[in-house]
């Protein structure tokens, strides 16, 4: 094998190794349990460890939930038990993973000041430790139900986008408002 082709043979089995397959995915919680509010979990999905983010929320109707007993960060599951509602609490980070956090602007998305708002989150969060992998959950937000937004996230090179509510809410929405109807 001459040097070109040899020099070929490393390159591509390198960039086999060193490529990853991963995926963020924001899911609604089925069923929802908090009254009058839609929870989305942000998970990462992935054979590596999950390190840092980058979240964009933007509502043009609607707000946030934050529970009074909560932050930024994800909830103290000990204080889950005794608060079930702070399980739904707009937050970034790993549940339970003492080591992340940091909040701060998600400058990858083009904006520069970090803020949590009753309308608006820009965050970036980071994680320290090194066996976050898998289907893990990395965050929540949680709206009213007539919340109307756009969200963002910033996570291993790759931007990922969606609306809320998310299209599957809405079809389920535009299905039962007809069976309401006819009820009458």
């Amino acid at each position: 094998m001459g040097p070109a082709k040899l020099f070929s043979a490393v390159a591509l089995s390198s960039l086999l190794i060193t490529t990853t397959q991963a995926s963020i995915e924001v899911v609604p919680t089925q069923p929802a349990v908090l009254p009058g509010y839609t929870a989305y979990g942000i998970y990462w999905n992935s054979a590596e460890d999950w390190t840092s983010a980058g979240l964009l929320v933007d509502l043009s109707q609607g707000t946030f939930y934050q529970d009074p007993f909560g932050g930024d960060g994800p909830p103290n599951p000990a204080l889950i038990s005794i608060f079930p509602t702070l399980e739904f609490d707009t937050y970034v980070g790993i549940i339970g993973d003492i080591t992340g956090g940091l909040p701060g602007s998600a400058t990858d998305l083009g904006v520069w000041e970090p803020f949590f708002t009753d309308q608006h989150i820009n965050v970036s969060w980071f994680n320290t430790r090194t066996d976050d992998i898998g289907y893990i959950k990395i965050g929540n937000f949680t709206v009213t139900n007539d919340a109307i937004g756009t969200w963002r996230i910033q996570s291993a090179g790759v931007i990922y986008e969606g609306i809320i509510p998310e299209p599957a809410t809405l079809a389920l929405f535009s299905l039962a408002v007809p069976a309401m109807l006819r009820r009458r």
